[in-house]
């Protein structure tokens, strides 16, 4: 320091000393802790605490995994109700496809013996294709055991879907018997009786199934 320097801090020093005040001494560092604990002792929580308004907004989102628990929990929508003729159109335009390509499936007949002595045989023929079955067809006798009748059964996806006999229909979704009409495509009263309905889809499944076996069990 220069002499100019040290004696305006001497006059410094000297006007303090006459004014009656004494120069503070810098800060020790146990003073600046003391400062600090009484600082942080003096703050009040706030009256919305940050943890708690986290925590609500965090019950109103839900989390990821309860988000895929729900998703994968939902139903699926359930499939439209759709009317008779509905049913039955949808059943004839499938049945139409099918018979459009009749002609280069692939087919095989078998015969067998009438289920009397007076019964023509009865013959039975798969049409598919790449191994799936498409169509299936039974001649049915009259009261004189003559093969007029005919059953068709109509495939998709390996499910049964359309069925017709010499005097009636059916068509099935979902493994129920759906839509029963007669020969002229009026519903037929048992329509309306549940029981009916369940009745007569297990004498058609089981009729179908007594065909397959039989045409399957002897077919080399």
């Amino acid at each position: 320091m220069t002499r100019i320097g040290k004696l305006a801090a001497m006059v410094l020093v000297g006007t303090l000393v006459l004014a009656g005040c004494q120069p503070q001494a810098a800060p020790t560092q146990d003073s600046i802790v003391d400062n600090n604990q009484e600082a942080s002792s003096e703050v009040k929580p706030s009256e919305d605490p940050a943890g708690e308004s986290g925590q609500e907004d965090q019950e109103e989102t839900p989390s990821s995994e309860q988000a895929t628990e729900n998703s994968e929990g939902e139903t699926q929508p359930a499939q439209p109700i759709l009317t008779t003729d509905q049913m039955v159109d949808s059943a004839l335009i499938l049945r139409n496809a099918i018979e459009i390509q009749d002609s280069i499936l692939n087919k095989e007949t078998m015969r067998f013996p009438g289920d009397t002595e007076n019964m023509e045989e009865r013959v039975i023929t798969i049409s598919s294709e790449d191994q799936a079955i498409l169509k299936m067809t039974v001649t049915e006798p009259n009261d004189a055991g003559k093969m007029t009748g005919l059953t068709t059964y109509w495939f998709k996806d390996g499910e049964v879907f359309f069925i017709k006999q010499p005097f009636a229909l059916y068509v099935i979704r979902d493994n129920q018997l759906m839509v029963w009409l007669d020969e002229n495509m009026n519903v037929v009263d048992d329509q309306r009786d549940t029981d009916n309905m369940k009745s007569r889809y297990q004498f058609l499944i089981d009729d179908m199934v007594k065909w397959m076996d039989l045409f399957y069990s002897d077919y080399k």
